[in-house]
């Protein structure tokens, strides 16, 4: 099975300076990227995140919100991405 964190991996491991994502005049490679989700990967999974676990994502869309999935992916758990600028009724 493929699995988008581990094509990020791939992806850093073979061409890491390749250009993973653009946010707004900001260029990040995979090299960056798949470090940036290790580190959250394993701060969620010192806290216990793990496989059958969903973790809502009170995020803006940014740089970050896709290292948080991808941390929370190789914590094989599943993400919610919950837009803060949602109406209240919605977040609730």
């Amino acid at each position: 099975m493929r699995t988008v964190h581990l094509a990020v991996a791939r992806h850093a491991r073979e061409t890491p300076g390749a250009i993973a994502l653009i946010h707004r005049d900001r260029h990040y490679d995979y090299r960056t990227l798949h470090a940036a989700a290790g580190a959250y990967a394993a701060r969620l999974a010192a806290r216990g995140v793990g496989p059958g676990h969903i973790v809502p994502l009170l995020m803006s869309r940014s740089p970050e919100l896709v290292a948080v999935q991808l941390g929370v992916l190789m914590c094989g758990a599943a993400y919610s991405s919950v837009d803060p600028h949602w109406p209240r009724q919605r977040l609730r």
